[in-house]
């Protein structure tokens, strides 16, 4: 009995740290340095391919549920039917690898994942938020000791290609600066922490929010603070928004309380906030409307739109307009087209319709930074996509 828990402990410790790895390198893919080195080539999308296969057969081997596992391959058999609709729109133009990988390989292992395996998969998630902390705290010290207070010097500089091809100030590789900022009397770095940009590093540490407030069981209030911490430091109007979102929700989902004191008291700070956040907007509305950043958004909304229209159920080809775009949603649209759209849609309005409140609070914020943020072919996207599909499964044991 003794050697059976030991070797089950092994094991757990196997799966956990097995989870780590793969949790930091779906962050390292999300737009990192790492990730867009010039001459450089981790081969990160390869391994994290491997990974999610390796990972599925254990789970199907040690953790079999037959009526989950169904439920997981008919959902994971219908995204494929739709991405090999969307890959033979496309035969011949170079992508074919790409498609695959993430539409007909990754995306489907990781559905039956999340959906045979709720305990691992739950707790996978909290390994993504516990890694995005750390790099939070790391980039936290170097931020405000290195490119505030400049007492750490940077220890070298890094080429990066993200909107060109461009020389980034490195500290040992683990923090990096790569945009300056000068508006509403913040003349300074933005924390970018190791990705090409403060915006980046607001959707990523915003998925820890999520991950935090909606989808854990029990919240975690160290790597809440730290999340909000880094995300205002970021300086990123979208990364604010979301952040001032999920409170917002998070008051919102608990207002089945009885206590009339304590529904007027959130009614009371729900108020507050919004006028808070209204006034802050405003400033920081117009200092962004006198500036490119802006104009190019607008733009880019209205681009994808026309391009869309040329072809409205396959789109133009994937990552036609992904380059120097500013939103997944547009990018998808006018990249795949209807087709391509259901495979991301889909699970989030299955999520808001079955879950329970907490999940359909993940969901508006998630929906707010794809409309609004460019990630859409990275991994992490693809995982949260998963969740949500994965809440079809879950829907009889809320």
């Amino acid at each position: 009995m003794i050697v059976k828990v030991r070797i089950n402990n092994i094991k757990k410790k196997i799966i956990d740290i097995f989870l780590y790895l793969y949790a930091l390198l779906l962050i390292l893919n999300c737009h990192s340095i790492y990730n867009n080195r010039v001459g450089y080539n981790l081969h990160i999308s390869e391994i994290i391919c491997f990974i999610a296969i390796i990972l599925l057969f254990i789970t199907v081997v040690f953790n079999y549920d037959n009526n989950r596992l169904y439920k997981g391959m008919i959902i994971s058999i219908c995204t494929m039917c739709f991405s090999l609709l969307f890959l033979i729109a496309h035969l011949g133009e170079g992508q074919e690898i790409a498609i695959i990988v993430r539409y007909i390989i990754f995306l489907p292992c990781v559905i039956i994942f999340f959906s045979i395996d709720r305990n691992n998969s739950m707790n996978f998630m909290v390994k993504i938020s516990n890694v995005v902390v750390v790099i939070a705290v790391i980039s936290l010290f170097f931020w405000m000791f290195g490119s505030v207070l400049q007492v750490i010097k940077p220890t070298g500089k890094v080429l990066v290609g993200w909107g060109g091809e461009y020389y980034k100030n490195s500290y040992f590789d683990i923090y990096y600066e790569t945009q300056h900022l000068n508006f509403l009397n913040f003349n300074n770095w933005r924390n970018s922490g190791i990705f090409t940009e403060g915006p980046v590093y607001a959707l990523v540490l915003n998925i820890s929010l999520i991950i935090e407030l909606f989808i854990k069981e029990k919240n975690n209030k160290f790597n809440i603070i730290i999340d909000v911490i880094c995300i205002l430091t970021t300086v990123s109007v979208i990364g604010l928004g979301a952040l001032a979102l999920s409170f917002l929700l998070k008051y919102v989902s608990r207002w089945g309380e009885n206590n009339r004191f304590i529904l007027i008291s959130k009614l009371l700070s729900i108020f507050i906030l919004i006028v808070i956040i209204m006034i802050v907007f405003n400033k920081i509305l117009i200092a962004k409307t006198q500036t490119e950043s802006y104009t190019f958004r607008i733009r880019d909304y209205v681009n994808a739109y026309n391009t869309w229209k040329t072809a409205p159920i396959f789109g133009k080809g994937y990552n036609y307009s992904a380059i120097g775009s500013s939103n997944s949603i547009g990018t998808v649209l006018a990249d795949g087209g209807i087709c391509l759209m259901l495979i991301y849609i889909m699970p989030m309005i299955l999520a808001f319709i079955l879950g329970n409140r907490k999940i359909k609070s993940a969901v508006v914020v998630f929906f707010m930074l794809y409309c609004f943020t460019i990630f859409q072919y990275t991994f992490i996207m693809l995982i949260m996509l998963a969740f949500f599909y994965s809440q079809v499964v879950d829907f009889k044991e809320y």
